[in-house]
């Protein structure tokens, strides 16, 4: 699936597909998030893959959804689960943290088309660099 991020024709689907097996579902990522991780930052930081601002968008949305859960927050549990439930969220901090110069560089390096990404959403994905 990787190499398939690579061409262009078929980086759309290869995405799509990516994007089944790393999500488990809208609130949950899956247990193989954390190993491709790596691969994916690297990918995004690479200005030759052709579609860089849907890796981007899938970092952004694993980089909110590893956030830590507040276990005094019933719904939250609830809804997401708890933290020793779901040990790929820390993991995926980690991660973030290692490859953090990558993803400091997107906002530069064009990889951000504009208008696509809010200060916002940016800022969600930068803060999941830092090491809680």
């Amino acid at each position: 699936m990787f190499s398939g991020l690579l061409d262009e024709a078929a980086s759309d689907e290869a995405m799509r597909v990516l994007s089944v097996v790393l999500l488990d579902s809208v609130f949950h990522l899956s247990a193989a998030m954390p190993v491709a991780l790596p691969f994916l930052i690297q990918l995004v930081g690479d200005r030759c893959v052709p579609d860089r601002a849907a890796l981007v968008d899938l970092l952004a949305i694993t980089a909110e959804l590893s956030q830590p859960v507040n276990s005094e927050n019933d719904q939250s549990v609830t809804l997401l689960g708890g933290e020793g439930d779901h040990p790929e969220r820390a993991q995926c901090r980690a991660v973030f943290a290692e490859y953090a110069s990558i993803l400091h560089t997107l906002p530069e390096d064009g990889a951000l088309p504009d208008g696509e990404f809010t200060a916002d959403e940016l800022g969600r994905l930068l803060r999941a660099t830092v090491t809680h």
